[in-house]
């Protein structure tokens, strides 16, 4: 396995951040969200392991399904 720079985890976390707040950007007007939190995290064991938590809230007015659209940015995160 190569092995990664602290500094390469640092950015590729960040790039993933970045992807998954730009998705739901692109699904959801700025105005309409409330609160968006995204955390990605990266654990090296045997293999580099990532984490992303996306918490979202969303105006009751927005026309959009909140869990699918955390799902599917966690998927464009990752």
């Amino acid at each position: 396995m190569a092995f990664l720079r602290e500094e390469d985890l640092e950015e590729t976390c960040a790039l993933a951040e970045q992807a998954a707040r730009k998705y739901i950007y692109s699904r959801c007007r700025k105005k309409d969200v409330q609160r968006l939190n995204v955390v990605v995290s990266s654990s090296v064991e045997e293999e580099i392991i990532f984490n992303v938590e996306v918490d979202l809230e969303v105006s009751s007015l927005a026309r959009v399904d909140v869990n699918e659209l955390v799902e599917k940015a966690i998927d464009v995160a990752m």
